[in-house]
């Protein structure tokens, strides 16, 4: 079934939605009239009081017909939300699989260590799992709430139930296990995490700083995952999100967490499955495959570093530390050749008089930062 059947579908359901609704209604008027007018009848005679009767019970069965409209879009989302979400995520990804009532297991997500209260009642739905550029992720929605017990001034026990954690929680599987630990949460609402054994961390983004609070098992090992790129993409997923943000990587496991009391993946009777709407489902069915590149969790970096690579369109083999070595050193040549030319340029620009050509060789060198910059970030 294609998005277009689908929302035939949904404007037939609609339609029987707003019926059910008007035939409420009316019934509910129609017992409310007959009622009124038994009570006014009742003083020419006592045997009116059959209209309030059946005029009450009117009443209830109109509220019985105007409920049951509700259920027309509670089915409506149970037998077409999965077509739309499989039919998206096949746009997007060549393996997939989807569970409606599916979730992670609870233990992995407080293995993040970005979370310290327990969780005495939880719930968790619409897990999806695949691959991305040969990443492998998983994702769901996730309801943690914890139970507090207390006492009234009149000695009644009352418990009531805490939402510590409501919204999406993500996994990503990277190909190498990066032999280190980070943790990163936004400085806001609950800021417990585990940060024993860490060092914190502070970096030249004053914008990041700012929103998040950093702790790393090693520090070099950090910036050599977080380049100035991914750090100002990392704020740049803050401020898309409302609520919380955090990140951990444990070895090779990634997590990001979302707690901004939201439901995501929810299907909605009234919500046209127009490319508007559509497009805005889609984002939050892509948001895995835009965190693999926007992180380049599938670049050189984060592959095994042993094996055959191709460098210059040369072939070598090599293990990690060579490799480390070889492209240290490749970098190195880079930067003295581009120190060089930027000195023949600026020697060039001093000798000229002409402000166009001063102007382009400017452009060009910028140029030639932004691909060194572009060229350190694949590393």
């Amino acid at each position: 079934m294609d998005f277009k059947e689908l929302e035939q579908e949904r404007q037939k359901r609609l339609a029987a939605y707003k019926k059910r609704g008007k035939i409420g209604l009316i019934v509910i008027l129609c017992g409310i009239l007959v009622a009124v007018g038994g009570f006014f009848l009742l003083k020419v005679n006592e045997n009116f009081k059959i209209l309030i009767i059946l005029g009450l019970l009117a009443v209830g069965v109109g509220i019985g017909i105007f409920s049951s409209k509700h259920g027309i879009a509670t089915k409506y989302a149970r037998d077409y939300k999965k077509p739309v979400v499989e039919g998206l995520l096949q746009k997007w990804y060549d393996v997939y699989s989807y569970e409606e009532r599916g979730g992670l297991p609870l233990a992995e997500i407080y293995n993040s260590g970005l979370l310290t209260r327990h969780a005495d009642r939880w719930h968790m739905e619409d897990l999806i799992e695949g691959m991305y550029n040969n990443v492998q992720f998983r994702t769901c929605d996730v309801h943690l709430e914890e139970e507090h017990t207390y006492t009234d001034s009149k000695g009644n026990t009352h418990t009531e139930w805490i939402t510590f954690f409501r919204g999406r929680w993500y996994q990503f599987f990277l190909n190498r296990d990066m032999e280190t630990l980070i943790r990163i949460k936004e400085k806001k609402k609950i800021k417990e995490m585990i940060t024993k054994g860490l060092e914190k961390v502070e970096v030249e983004s004053i914008g990041f700083n700012d929103k998040f609070m950093a702790y790393a098992a090693d520090q070099h090992k950090f910036f050599y995952i977080f380049s100035p790129i991914v750090i100002e993409k990392m704020v740049e997923l803050e401020k898309m999100h409302r609520g919380q943000f955090m990140f951990s990587l444990d070895g090779n496991i990634v997590n990001f967490g979302i707690n901004d009391n939201r439901d995501y993946l929810e299907l909605h009777l009234k919500t046209p499955l127009n490319e508007e709407n559509l497009k805005a489902y889609e984002s939050q069915i892509n948001m895995m495959a835009a965190i693999i590149k926007e992180f380049k969790f599938d670049s050189y970096k984060f592959q095994p570093q042993t094996g055959t690579k191709y460098v210059d369109e040369k072939v070598i083999h090599v293990d990690e530390e060579d490799m480390a070595d070889f492209m240290v050193n490749k970098a190195e040549e880079k930067l003295e050749n581009l120190d060089n030319i930027i000195e023949a340029k600026l020697d060039a620009i001093d000798k000229s008089d002409d402000p166009d050509y001063a102007a382009e060789e400017v452009d060009r060198i910028d140029e030639e930062l932004d691909g060194i910059d572009k060229g350190f970030d694949k590393m």
